[in-house]
């Protein structure tokens, strides 16, 4: 026979006494964060130099020393980007492996 919902007891396991996720602690919630922030900070930085490169290789106006500079600048903002997604997964990796879910922003809008 099967308990009805009346008959069971419910305890949330996902959530503490103090209303917070049961993993989440202090110093995972903040290195979340600058994570999260760093990330966010850095493809608005990749936004930026790929329309400061791209500008600057419309403008070269056939100069081969201006257009290698604007050459040298695109890739230097997709090597950055690479890096950036490199250190995402890493990170991602590092807190599976740690069973921390570094970028989960649940602890702010609980």
């Amino acid at each position: 026979m099967m308990p009805t919902f009346a008959d069971t007891s419910f305890t949330n396991p996902i959530t503490a006494p103090n209303n917070l996720p049961a993993t989440a602690t202090g110093a995972e919630t903040f290195v979340g964060l600058i994570l999260q922030f760093l990330t966010i900070v850095g493809g608005l930085w990749f936004i930026f130099w790929i329309i400061i490169a791209g500008f600057n290789w419309i403008t070269t106006e056939g100069k081969p020393d201006k257009l290698e500079k604007a050459r040298t600048q695109v890739i230097h903002a997709i090597v950055g980007l690479v890096v950036l997604i490199s250190a995402y997964a890493l990170t991602a990796l590092i807190g599976a492996i740690l069973n921390v879910d570094f970028f989960d922003l649940s602890p702010f809008f609980i």
